[in-house]
């Protein structure tokens, strides 16, 4: 029986399909789609929200009019290139999808009116299928490229239209959810002039009496995360927008639609530009991400090393306590004095700028001592924890090539074979302290190393990183004042030398006049708690106590499961209170997770709990976000915005700037950004680039961790871009 030979005038497709589609064609039909959707998968677009396990359909509108100069543009260069509206407008909406998404695989669906023989002209009936448009847009092509690829995508899909669309389902068996459609989750479909012609838009219908106006419906419901529905009018195309509301916000949605208009007019503009050249944001938006969020510039003694702060608050405060441990202590004026002891010593031996000192001591005075003379004899401090296997202490000392390797005699025996000249802070100290204690002049600059952190990155491959005086020196500074680390009584210090995270511990309170107390080594987190506890130490006050999450967690059930009385206890008369109490939280070296905070703000009312980003390759942290009270909506806690003299940039593959809430991978520029990596010239070319933001040579560092921006203006970590883990701060 053929379509004609239908009995009655209605048809539905359904039928049609089974009288009609059968035999060698309906395996024809199948086969291509099988092999044209093989291992397809589902494209995710960033979201607002958490995809529910169970879709709601809920949904709104958001429309824009393209106005007609670009409408008639684009038509014009549909012609030239000969193919329709329909395929330009869908290669730059492909774009689009692969911007914010970095995907080179882009499928969507869209539908098609399926009457393509005369006589189906005059039967009633909803013949409309649905087809699944899947580009390849990989390589960077051009737009001429790309539309040539959508246009061979079109064509055979147009070809094999016949295979219903639940059919299509049933044969290719994709794994379902019921979280979304399967196969795609975006449709996209252009109404053109021939289509309103046909239908009830015709411009010439007028009825004696009525004014008639043609207007967008909104049913409160939709099948898929967001359909885009481009009509085109006499005076635009209308682009209108259908989306779920469980996924995204309206805010989100209109800007994705002034990002199609930029890439229309870019197109159209030039259509011989690559994707990567296309660009999608609004000079706004360009202004605000790249400039506005990034005006972070504040007046700081860049100039000067830490070492040289330290001196000028010695003169201020010579006789307060500058280091604390177990029973010992130290005033400000007689660590100067140690420390310019072995500064002078050093120096004799040779020490000089950009020169690498080991330092492999315990956790005690000692520590303080030899960084700081060091840092005064104008080297730079190789800090190496000795509970680390002799094979990474052997690989550390023979990469840096240091000459010098300050240790103590206890743990000579347990370093491996090495060429460094060894100085032992304890047993040759009666030689040592013969030098004078008289601070030396400064040879450094504020470009030289300060240190040379070594952390094993995401290959597991050991790699020293170079960090400078300069950005010591911005990083300490403004820790300082952001920490109002001068209205408490310093800091503890529980973590290892070579953890970077010890370094705001060590150094802020130095600076201000301030105490550094040396929690000992063999107990760590419970001799923390302890410090913490009001029962066991009724002066705390500490300015602040640097943690990672993984500390938080035991530190909280030390305190909320063992019976432990908790520094913080909730009466107006201890609230008034300024004694007993952290004054802030600095929580950093692994991701910040909602969860971690609820027992701290509880029973910390009067601390503030700061989540603090930063990769050892731009000195500690660059990024802070204020977690004492809960703001967000998700259980990630954002990583926030730049500090002081840092720039940040979320970009793309194409290095190009991501708009708000799409992920991307940061880019940190500014005075923290590390020189690069010891010895490992082809890894530093790779992770240390130039500034393509800067007017002036300056470097950014790729830091492999995928964030986006909020509408805030914080940015919120969503992962590694690679398969790197941190264990308590360590990657």
């Amino acid at each position: 029986m053929t379509l004609t030979e239908l009995p009655i005038q209605y048809v539905d497709f359904a039928v049609y399909q089974q009288q009609w589609l059968q035999g060698e064609e309906l395996t024809a039909q199948v086969n291509y789609w099988k092999q044209q959707l093989n291992n397809l998968s589902v494209l995710e677009l960033p979201t607002d929200n958490p995809r529910k396990p169970i879709q709601t359909f809920r949904s709104a509108t958001e429309s824009v009019l393209i106005s007609k100069e670009i409408l008639d543009s684009l038509k014009d260069l549909s012609r030239k290139q000969s193919v329709t509206l329909f395929m330009s407008a869908l290669a730059a909406f492909k774009i689009l999808l692969h911007r914010y998404t970095s995907e080179d695989d882009i499928a969507i669906g869209s539908p098609i009116a399926n009457r393509n023989w005369k006589e189906v002209e005059p039967l009633i009936g909803f013949f409309v299928n649905t087809l699944v448009l899947r580009t390849d847009v990989s390589g960077n092509p051009s737009f001429l490229e790309l539309l040539q690829r959508v246009k061979e995508v079109a064509a055979g899909a147009f070809k094999h239209q016949d295979l219903p669309f639940a059919k299509l389902v049933e044969e290719v068996k994709p794994e379902r959810s019921l979280s979304h459609n399967p196969l795609f989750g975006i449709m996209f479909q252009v109404q053109n002039e021939a289509y309103q012609l046909q239908n009830s838009l015709n411009p010439e219908l007028e009825i004696p009496g009525l004014s008639l106006e043609q207007m967008w419906s909104d049913s409160g419901s939709t099948k898929f995360d967001m359909t885009w529905h481009l009509v085109e009018r006499n005076e635009g195309l209308l682009t209108v927008v259908e989306y779920s509301t469980d996924l995204f916000n309206r805010d989100t949605i209109a800007r994705m639609l002034g990002h199609f208009q930029v890439l229309l007019k870019g197109i159209i503009d030039n259509p011989n530009q690559r994707l990567s050249e296309l660009e999608i944001l609004t000079e706004i938006e360009r202004q605000q991400l790249l400039i506005d969020w990034n005006k972070t510039y504040t007046e700081y003694p860049l100039q000067q090393g830490i070492h040289q702060l330290f001196e000028k608050q010695v003169e201020k405060t010579p006789d307060n306590i500058a280091v604390e441990f177990k029973s010992e202590k130290l005033t400000y004026q007689e660590l100067n004095n140690k420390a310019n002891q072995i500064a002078h010593y050093l120096r004799n031996q040779g020490v000089k700028p950009d020169m690498l000192v080991g330092i492999c001591v315990e956790r005690n005075p000692l520590m303080l001592i030899g960084l700081l003379g060091i840092l005064k004899a104008g080297g730079a401090y190789v800090p190496i924890d000795a509970k680390l296997p002799s094979n990474r202490i052997g690989f550390m000392l023979g990469d840096s090539q240091v000459s010098i390797l300050i240790t103590q005699e206890k743990i000579l025996s347990k370093l491996p074979n090495h060429s460094a000249e060894t100085i032992c802070l304890d047993s040759e100290w009666e030689k040592i302290s013969k030098s004078s204690i008289n601070n030396l002049p400064s040879q450094t600059i504020a470009d030289n190393l300060a240190y040379v952190i070594y952390t094993s990155g995401s290959t597991g491959n050991p790699k020293g990183t170079l960090l400078t005086h300069r950005g010591l020196t911005n990083y300490i500074t403004w820790a300082t004042e952001a920490y109002n680390v001068a209205q408490g009584n310093g800091s503890p210090v529980q973590s290892s030398i070579s953890f970077d995270a010890t370094i705001t511990s060590i150094f802020t309170p130095l600076i201000v006049g301030k105490t550094v107390t040396l929690v000992p080594e063999e107990q760590e987190i419970e001799a923390l708690n302890s410090l913490l506890n009001t029962k066991s130490n009724s002066d705390s006050d500490f300015s602040l106590v640097k943690l990672t999450p993984a500390h938080l967690k035991v530190l909280s059930k030390l305190n909320n499961n063992n019976g432990v009385e908790t520094l913080y206890i909730t009466s107006p008369e201890y609230v008034a209170s300024t004694k007993n109490r952290t004054r802030a939280f600095i929580i950093g070296g692994e991701a910040l997770l909602e969860n971690h905070l609820e027992f701290w703000r509880d029973n910390y009312p009067n601390t503030r709990l700061i989540n603090e980003y930063g990769p050892t390759e731009t000195v500690v942290g660059c990024c802070i976000y204020d977690a004492s009270k809960k703001s967000v909506t998700t259980n990630s806690v954002p990583i926030g915005s730049a500090i002081a003299n840092v720039e940040v940039y979320v970009l793309d593959k194409y290095l190009q700037p991501v708009p708000i809430g799409i992920p991307g991978e940061l880019y940190v520029g500014g005075a923290g950004v590390a020189r690069g990596y010891l010895n490992k010239p082809e890894l530093t070319a790779e992770k240390f680039i130039p500034n393509p933001f800067s007017s002036s040579p300056s470097t950014l560092y790729k830091t492999g961790d995928k964030v986006r921006y909020l509408t805030s203006g914080n940015l919120e970590y969503l992962g590694r871009l690679d398969n790197q883990v941190k264990i308590r701060g360590f990657r």
